[in-house]
């Protein structure tokens, strides 16, 4: 086989190889994580756990989610970092427990099994979970509430 392949097709041959086997393991570890997988992954459907994970896949100074932080903001900077290092939806979903702190890491494992079917429902459930309890800017109310002690 090898004085009937040129070197281009034998490039090829090893990249097509090299593809299918990434397949197959990846396949082998979704099936491997949905059984084993840890608490926090059950949460997602079986379809948002499907995930190929980039090569290299690395989130850089990205501070982990405390609680006190408007989820809004956090959770969009996540998506940033996400997509910057080459990930997608199902990327960030697998990747979230990994960038939350104590109270995230409390709400996620506090919740039914397949809560979630897409990003989008993780997201919008996080932020509707999290945005009263973070630090928010005061408001005119506020003001009026201070009262002035005058001599």
């Amino acid at each position: 086989m090898r004085q009937n392949l040129s070197h281009k097709d034998a490039h090829e041959h090893m990249n097509r190889r090299i593809n299918d086997r990434a397949a197959h393991e990846n396949v082998r570890r979704i099936k491997y994580d949905a059984a084993h997988g840890p608490p926090g992954l059950k949460k997602f459907s079986s379809h948002l756990q499907q995930v190929v994970w980039p090569r290299n896949f690395k989130l850089e100074k990205l501070k982990k989610y405390n609680g006190k932080e408007n989820p809004e903001n956090w959770i969009t900077l996540y998506e940033i970092a996400v997509w910057t290092a080459s990930g997608d939806e199902h990327v960030m979903a697998n990747y979230f427990s990994v960038v939350l702190d104590q109270a995230g890491h409390q709400w996620l494992l506090g919740l039914p099994k397949d809560s979630f079917d897409s990003w989008e429902e993780h997201r919008q459930a996080f932020i509707d979970n999290f945005i009263a309890t973070c630090e928010q800017p005061g408001n005119k109310y506020d003001l009026e509430r201070i009262s002035v002690d005058t001599c």
